[in-house]
């Protein structure tokens, strides 16, 4: 619910409950905070507020009334303009800014202004880069935004009578998000400072054992999203934006320089080694879309895969290295979100499996796919049909996430989140009961991102931090 409270203190007041949201969009929890952004109506006497579902709502603080705004998908982030007559909003990517697994997510999102009359709302930027935080400037005819349009990012002004193009006002600001003093006067923002790197643990062959004898495998000032290690376990594969944009590296387990695989101005993430060692797939962002490919071990070889409507992201191989299973990105694939993609030149239809969520993983069997569920960790059959809790969240009082099979298919361990923290769990693959491994009882050192691979011998994971800080600028009129 949202409530209120006095500036000098004293008891909460409910406002409103927070609208529930259906079946599906309830699932986006574990990605994003319920509510996605609270805006105060200029007069005071209303609430514009946004939740993980994609919707914006107003409520009258008098009556209690809750009014739903007509508004595209994911909208995020309101800012109530200075008149009350319009709220500006962000749509897409709202992980970005509330996310918790995806907390700073790199993805694209773009700007609307909505009317509080109930008119249809209009786009005021593109979905070619991250666009957000709007913020009006006195009198109601510009904005002030957020973007990474131009490289890094910073701080743009724009009209909202069409007339021109946005205009950039700082260089290397690297803002997470701005708000506007109401005389126009002072902006502040936050710049977050996100750092992860690979740490390895070893596989515990008997009881459970705490996570101090983590092992850094990689060091510095960087992001790593995803990391996989070899079947043979010599190799690991990941994504970084170590040289400013995300590529892929590979990094020899016995140590020495990581090797470049990739470049250019796309970013790359969620690379994985196919079983014979010889192939990696991932997938690409470019220009908002996200699409799957394959490459060679050595960087030669660049094939896009077939990736649908609205794309597809985080490829699993199939064993035998002839299929992929990925998320699908199409926004009609509500209930059957996930792609089997045949790399047989005969056979370039995707199929799609009647799953809900994401984080597929194909068992090293071939038999089964795992994957990250509202309730669990589920499998289903490649061939499809319904599919199976393995994990549930209720019976283990955490959350469960990320997995890596062993390598020959008899456990699943996965990643989970629980009230004191996080911890690997072993869950037999033939079911059953599940139990703790490890445990990461050092706030400094916690999984972030998604990476969690193992050989049978490590697990090899990403460890890391979010840190930001705020500043003000005082702003002088021109």
């Amino acid at each position: 619910g949202i409530y209120l409270v006095p500036a000098l203190g004293g008891a909460p007041r409910l406002v409103t409950r927070v609208p529930e949201q259906s079946a599906v969009t309830q699932g986006l929890a574990y990605a994003a905070a319920p509510l996605t952004g609270l805006s105060w109506a200029p007069d005071g006497t209303r609430l514009a507020f946004a939740t993980d579902g994609g919707s914006l709502y107003v409520v009258d603080l008098g009556t209690k009334v809750v009014t739903e705004l007509d508004v595209p998908g994911e909208a995020h982030s309101p800012a109530w303009s200075p008149d009350g007559s319009e709220i500006a909003f962000v749509s897409g990517n709202s992980p970005f800014v509330f996310g918790m697994v995806y907390f700073a997510n790199v993805g694209t999102s773009s700007l609307w202004v909505v009317p509080i009359d109930g008119g249809p709302p209009r786009a005021v930027t593109d979905n070619t880069a991250s666009n957000g935080s709007p913020q009006w400037l006195p009198g109601g005819k510009m904005l002030y935004f957020v973007s990474d349009r131009g490289g890094s990012r910073d701080v743009y002004r724009m009209s909202l009578n069409g007339s021109s193009e946005p205009v950039r006002l700082t260089t290397g600001l690297a803002a997470q998000t701005i708000t506007l003093s109401p005389d126009g006067r002072h902006l502040a923002y936050n710049r977050l400072s996100s750092s992860t790197n690979i740490a390895s643990l070893p596989v515990p062959t008997s009881a459970s054992m705490s996570a101090g004898a983590i092992r850094d495998v990689t060091t510095g000032r960087q992001t790593i999203e995803q990391v996989d290690v070899s079947r043979d376990g010599r190799w690991l594969v990941f994504d970084s934006d170590r040289s400013g944009n995300p590529d892929l590296y590979k990094l020899a387990v016995s140590g020495g320089e990581a090797i470049q695989l990739t470049t250019g101005p796309d970013a790359d993430f969620s690379p994985l080694w196919s079983a014979d060692g010889l192939q990696i797939a991932f997938h690409r962002l470019h220009a908002g879309r996200r699409t799957l490919h394959t490459i060679r071990v050595d960087g030669t070889g660049l094939t896009a895969r077939p990736s649908g409507a609205g794309g597809a992201l985080d490829p699993s191989w199939r064993p035998d290295g002839m299929a992929l299973v990925a998320e699908s990105r199409d926004p009609a694939a509500v209930t059957d979100n996930f792609l089997v993609i045949s790399l047989d030149l005969l056979d370039t239809v995707p199929r799609r499996l009647k799953v809900i969520w994401d984080f597929a993983d194909w068992s090293p069997l071939g038999d089964v796919i795992a994957f990250h569920a509202v309730d669990g960790i589920r499998i289903v059959a490649p061939e499809g049909g319904e599919s199976q809790l393995l994990v549930s969240n209720a019976e283990d009082g955490a959350d469960a996430f990320y997995t890596a099979w062993s390598p020959d298919g008899r456990t699943l361990y996965y990643l989970a989140r629980g009230g004191d923290g996080w911890m690997i769990r072993a869950m037999p693959r033939a079911g059953g009961k599940s139990r703790v491994i490890a445990r990461f009882t050092d706030p400094s050192r916690q999984p972030l991102g998604y990476g969690f691979s193992t050989d049978g011998r490590m697990f090899y994971l990403t460890i890391g931090s979010h840190e930001s800080d705020v500043w003000v600028l005082e702003l002088t009129p021109r």
